[in-house]
């Protein structure tokens, strides 16, 4: 995808000895994930990405971002596009639940919520249907990959998409680790209605391009019953809904295992969602065994093999009972997997949700953090993602290295009552932001 000056305009158209941790993967996607390797040579030329926030290091020598060129007459922030709801002061009072009415029935039924076996075969009852809620929302004007925007803006699918936990609100309990994504197509016309609609209250907000991703500010301002938050409950109701939901994707976690799998949607038909770059059967394993720990992905698929360098091993000490983590495959191998790994974070790349397996998205950006971290990797040299004035780090709230573990699966929610964002989160919300600025402005 080209920078947003030049997009064409849219029609809308320390380590213990370790113990076993088993991530089981099933079939679909939470998040954009890692390119193949013919896709890391036929992308075009990568732009500088995020590395992982507070733990990464100095940045890479990338050189300077590209030019921005003349911007809309609208300014918007990423934060108008991406909405993290703030987190209510008691409770789960005041965000939505996926049986709130939506367009021709719930945000999800009940029926759709039961066939999720990850979900409805757990006993516990705070995983039940009506103990989620939505914590996150964002439009999406080309899924699964913005560059369509510029090849092929017919194959977009525009859409509303919206991020369901239990009882966000809680800490260290064990259930917040798991998600439910929801897709909502909308026609052309309609997206252009509804990211028009969504925006208007955020239109030209003094800083508004310097503004980094987070939690709502306006909601955290005014609070989930106020002005805005009432706006986007409404828009929501009037577009998501079984009417326009279309996949559904989860992530499951027990403390020691995550299972990801999804539906595609249709009324209430539904089909199961291939694992990209599998096949079937469509499941798939990482372990890992604690944050400093090594980590496996079985089976292995061409974007797991190209994170594999890594994984590392435990070197113990000679009483047997203590040891580090070690990267020692060859440092070029390595250096090729921590590019792989800005590249998974980049939306202007060739990688998308539909073309690629979930694990080794989920812990790609993990992977680099404790690169430096632990393993004492430098990424200077490597080529990252770069936007010419948006700032590419989450807001002050959301804390130093929260999320960036290996046991850690979150994207874009909250992972102990605290906020969790991925950068490449944050690197869609900087091109879409751009995007939607375009449409806006338009005559």
């Amino acid at each position: 995808m080209q920078r947003a000056a030049s997009m064409p305009s849219l029609n809308f158209a320390a380590l213990s000895k370790p113990f076993a941790l088993t991530v089981l993967l099933g079939s679909g996607v939470l998040t954009a994930c890692l390119p193949t390797p013919q896709d890391l040579m036929d992308g075009g030329p990568v732009v500088d990405s995020d590395s992982g926030f507070s733990d990464a290091g100095p940045p890479p020598d990338a050189g300077p971002a590209p030019d921005a060129g003349p911007l809309p007459s609208v300014a918007l922030s990423m934060n108008a596009v991406a909405v993290l709801f703030p987190l209510p002061a008691t409770g789960s009072t005041g965000l939505m639940t996926l049986g709130t009415p939506g367009r021709g029935g719930p945000l999800l039924s009940q029926a759709h919520f039961a066939a999720i076996p990850a979900f409805s075969d757990n006993p516990l009852p705070e995983l039940a249907y009506g103990e989620w809620r939505i914590v996150s929302a964002r439009i999406d004007p080309c899924f699964p990959t913005l560059a369509l925007l510029a090849s092929n803006p017919a194959a977009c699918r525009r859409q509303l998409r919206l991020v369901a936990q239990p009882h966000p609100e809680e800490s260290a309990t064990g259930i917040d680790d798991n998600a439910i994504h929801l897709l909502y197509d909308l026609s052309p016309a309609q997206f252009d209605d509804l990211a028009r609609r969504w925006v208007e209250p955020l239109k030209n907000q003094q800083g508004a391009r310097q503004e980094p991703l987070g939690v709502s500010p306006t909601l955290r301002a005014q609070g989930l019953e106020g002005a805005y938050g009432q706006h986007l409950r409404s828009l929501i109701a009037e577009f998501a809904g079984p009417e326009t939901l279309s996949q559904l994707t989860f992530m499951e976690g027990r403390g020691v295992a995550w299972q990801f799998g999804g539906f595609r949607i249709t009324g209430a038909s539904r089909t199961a969602l291939p694992i990209a770059a599998l096949a079937p059967p469509a499941e798939q394993q990482l372990t890992t065994a604690a944050p400093n720990a090594p980590f496996a992905i079985t089976p292995a698929s061409a974007f797991s093999e190209a994170l594999a360098p890594l994984a590392g091993h435990i070197v113990f000490d000679s009483s047997g009972m203590t040891g580090m983590l070690k990267l020692d495959a060859p440092e070029a191998e390595v250096r090729a997997a921590l590019q792989s790994t800005f590249d998974i974070d980049n939306p202007r790349t060739a990688h998308h949700p539909d073309n690629v397996d979930c694990s080794s998205c989920h812990i790609a950006n993990r992977a680099r953090a404790r690169a430096v971290r632990a393993g004492g990797q430098s990424l200077t040299g490597l080529n990252r993602y770069q936007h010419p004035f948006r700032p590419l780090e989450p807001s002050s709230e959301v804390p130093a290295a929260h999320g960036e573990e290996t046991t850690m699966q979150r994207a874009f929610g909250y992972l102990n009552a605290r906020p969790v964002i991925n950068p490449r989160v944050i690197h869609e919300a900087a091109e879409v932001a751009d995007t939607i600025e375009r449409l806006v402005s338009a005559p």
